[in-house]
Formats: structure tokens, C-alpha cells, sequence
């Protein structure tokens, strides 16, 4: 429960002029009778546990009064704004307790980050990403679904900003929805949707599963017994599995993603944090998992729920946290963008370079540039 004026930014959230393709209208689950069957279950303390804080932050029972957020709230939304932060939990999380500090009464978004970096617009995304609820039913979205909603929300709250700089700042599966927007974005026909990924110039990953969690197997077990009383999203759980499919998938098309952009001179700068404190005899996610190959990784001295949670500005995990997005900001490449395509092309690679789109054949004259 938030003792100051954070739970009031769930009803005075600005409204977006969203696009007619948005897909961010969402509605709570309907409450179900609460299953006392389920407490009298024999299952493991353990794997409730780990299923519960794959994520950061309780997600089972709301507070009197308090509301779940889904899609888009701005936290903080400076007149003169250069760069767009956006928040995106993970699994059992929340647009708001996961990154709230509860004995310090610090929401890092809005009073850290926001404090520090006044000339950016910070934005929170919330999905439901529950695996079970005791008392509501559970979304059964899959990892394509949610970055849909995440690309839907943001290109409406972007519509009068396309071409602002754009930062993620991800936690646990919410980095593996950021990279499956940002594939789907690239991909798609709509220039509303490409400008997401043409712009997106860094990502923060925070205990991102890249080659799954140790402990999801925890997590097939706990739903498959659960799902004999009532239905949960096994699916999500699965994906999280190290051997997965659709994980090995993401992990392949997103590197593609990456190159590609080095390719063009507008490389997307990543950053991977990860836990050091285990939870439950061992990490959620190791720190093999939690990192990419050539791209700078850090510590943080929490485990996987309080390596979101700031105390405040001396806290060593903001400290490095935010001297990381700052960089990020700093070190952003100049270029121009074809408005046919979209893609980018490096500044310094324009005078040498054809006089067409390298890409779609756009005569240079209409390019536009972006800083």
C-alpha cells in the first residue's frame, strides 16, 4: 500500500490519443469464489514461492481500494521532453510494487529517475502476467500477445513524438516482451509501429531470463497441479524453460535485430544487470542467463524481487542503474532515417554513400534527420 501519492497515479494517469490499431483497452479479471481446496493442497511451500517472485513484488490480492494497472502511465511528463523511458515488469509483477521501495517509501521511476533526468518523459507499462490467482481468473496471453499490447499502448502515447529517443528499462520476462515488440515492430508494415524500434536507442535489462530460469521447472509443476482446480498460464512458465523453443527463437531474432542495427550505424545499446543474492537456496535467474554475449553486464547485491527496489539516490543499485541510462542517452548515435522505410543510416556514412535508400531506394533529398 503506498503511503504517499503513488497509488493516486493509478487514477490521475494521463490519456494518451491513441491510435485506432492501440490494443491497450484492458479490464480486470472477473473475481472468482476463492478454491479452499487449493490451501488444503499438498504442494511444496517452496514452489508456490518461486512462482510467486519470479517476478517482484505480490500480485495475488489486491489492497482495499487499489486498482491493477494495465497499459500505459506516465509518471512523469516534462513540457520540453528529449527522451521516452518506459518501465516493463515481469512475471507476477506490477506497474508499480515492482518498483517500489516499501520501507522507504520510494517509487524509483518517478521520485529517483525522474529527479535525476528532468527532460524525460518516464512511462510504466502493466500487463497481467500472473501464472495463478487464488481468487481471479488468469490471463492466457502468450509472450506475443503482451508485446503487442506493449507496442499498442506506447504507439499512441508516441503518436505526437515518433521520432523522440526511446529507452526501455525491463525486468525479468519483461525484458523477453521488449525484445519480441521491438521483432515485431521492425517487421511490421506500419510506420507507427516501425518508428518504435527505429528509435529505441538502449535497453536496461534487469534479471531478464535471455537463456531461461533454472527454477521454471518449479514452476510446470506448481501450475500443472494448480490447473487441476482452477486454470493457470502454464504457458509463460514453459517458455521460461532453459531448453524452450520459442526462447531460442527470441534469443536468435533479437541478435539478428542487433546486427542488423550495428550494420546501419544506429546500434541499440544494451546493458544486463544481474542478481547476486540467491532466493530459495539459489538465483531465479543465474547470471549466464541474465546477460549477452558482448554486451557490458553488472551486479547488483539484491536478489531477483529487491534488485528493482531503491532505497534512494546512495542506493548502489540505482547508482549504477541510472548511471547506465544516462550513458545510454549520452552515446546515442547521429543519422538519418529514410521516411519510406524507416531504417536508419550512420551521418558519417552520408557523404560517401548513394543517393538512394540503401534500403528501399528513396532518394536521399527526403531524409530526415534524427539526433
Amino acid at each position: 500500500m503506498f503511503r504517499k501519492s503513488h497509488q493516486g497515479l493509478l487514477a490521475s494517469a494521463k490519456h494518451a490519443d491513441l491510435s485506432p490499431q492501440s490494443s491497450c483497452v484492458s479490464t480486470s479479471p472477473q473475481s472468482l469464489p476463492s478454491t479452499d481446496s487449493i490451501g488444503r493442497s499438498s504442494l511444496s511451500i517452496e514452489t508456490f514461492q518461486v512462482v510467486s517472485n519470479l517476478g517482484a513484488g505480490p500480485s495475488t490480492k489486491l489492497e482495499s481500494g487499489e486498482q491493477p494497472s494495465y497499459g500505459i502511465t506516465v509518471v512523469n511528463d516534462p513540457e520540453k521532453a528529449t527522451v521516452d523511458i518506459v518501465f516493463v515488469h515481469g512475471l507476477m509483477g506490477n506497474a508499480h510494487r515492482t518498483w517500489y521501495h516499501e520501507k522507504e517509501d520510494v517509487y524509483w521511476p518517478k521520485d529517483l529517475l525522474g529527479a535525476d533526468l528532468q527532460d524525460a518523459r518516464t512511462m510504466v507499462f502493466g500487463y497481467e502476467v500472473d501464472v495463478w490467482r487464488p481468487w481471479n481468473q488468469v490471463s492466457q496471453e502468450s509472450i506475443s500477445g503482451y508485446s503487442a499490447d506493449l507496442l499498442g499502448c506506447l504507439s499512441g502515447y508516441r503518436r505526437k513524438a515518433s521520432t523522440r529517443p526511446l529507452v526501455f528499462i525491463a525486468h525479468s520476462l519483461g525484458g523477453l516482451v521488449v525484445q519480441q515488440a521491438l521483432i515485431t515492430a521492425r517487421e511490421s508494415r506500419d510506420h507507427y509501429l516501425r518508428c518504435i524500434e527505429t528509435y529505441t536507442i538502449g535497453i536496461c535489462f534487469l534479471g531478464t531470463p535471455h537463456r531461461g530460469a533454472s527454477l521454471a521447472a518449479w514452476g510446470g509443476r506448481f501450475a500443472g497441479v494448480v490447473n487441476l482446480v482452477k486454470p493457470t498460464n502454464s504457458q509463460i512458465v514453459r517458455l521460461l524453460e532453459p531448453r524452450s523453443k520459442k526462447l531460442l527463437e527470441i534469443r536468435r531474432a533479437f541478435h539478428n535485430l542487433l546486427e542488423k542495427r550495428k550494420d546501419e550505424g544506429a546500434r541499440i545499446r544494451i546493458v544486463c544487470f544481474y542478481e547476486t543474492i540467491p532466493m530459495f537456496k539459489s538465483c531465479i535467474v543465474s547470471e549466464e542467463s541474465a546477460t549477452i554475449d558482448g554486451e557490458p553486464s553488472f551486479p547488483i547485491l539484491a536478489n531477483h524481487m529487491d534488485m528493482v527496489r531503491f532505497s534512494g539516490h546512495q542506493d548502489n543499485g540505482y547508482k549504477s542503474i541510472s548511471r547506465e541510462i544516462q550513458q545510454i542517452i549520452i552515446d546515442k548515435d547521429l543519422g538519418y532515417v529514410c521516411p519510406n522505410c524507416d531504417r536508419r543510416w550512420r551521418a558519417d556514412l552520408i557523404p560517401g554513400a548513394p543517393y538512394f535508400c540503401p534500403f528501399c531506394g528513396r532518394n536521399r533529398s527526403d531524409w530526415n534527420l534524427y539526433l
